[in-house]
């Protein structure tokens, strides 16, 4: 979690997950994600999840090696299939039930799954 820099006006609870007690806390900075990143990514570390663009948008960072499980799994240009609907008809799985919002967790494991289908990986 990052402390928003502004008040929150709206936190989407229904997509995001996230309510005002979830901030109770939190200390971590977007200096401190960019310190991060710096010291933990380099140029050669893929980063993998869904519709990236977003959330690299969100914490100002730009990023060249991405595999984004939004455009991996499209069908045609511009129209990005959403992750619930990829993890259930590609993984057979139900996430992001509604009215619990986003599990960060849940959605990162089921990108990498759904990368490791796309090229066939195999334990």
């Amino acid at each position: 979690m990052v402390k928003p820099s502004a008040e929150i006006i709206d936190y989407n609870t229904h997509m995001s997950g996230l309510r005002a007690q979830d901030f109770i806390g939190v200390t971590t900075t977007l200096h401190d994600v960019h310190e991060w990143f710096k010291k933990n990514v380099n140029a050669d570390t893929i980063l993998i999840g869904h519709s990236l663009n977003y959330d690299l948008k969100a914490v100002k960072i730009v990023h060249n090696k991405v595999v984004d499980t939004a455009m991996l799994f499209s069908d045609s240009p511009g129209k990005m299939p959403g992750l619930k609907l990829l993890a259930e008809k590609q993984l057979g799985k139900v996430i992001q039930v509604t009215g619990k919002g986003h599990d960060s967790t849940e959605d990162a494991q089921c990108c990498m799954q759904l990368v490791q289908k796309k090229v066939n990986w195999k334990e």
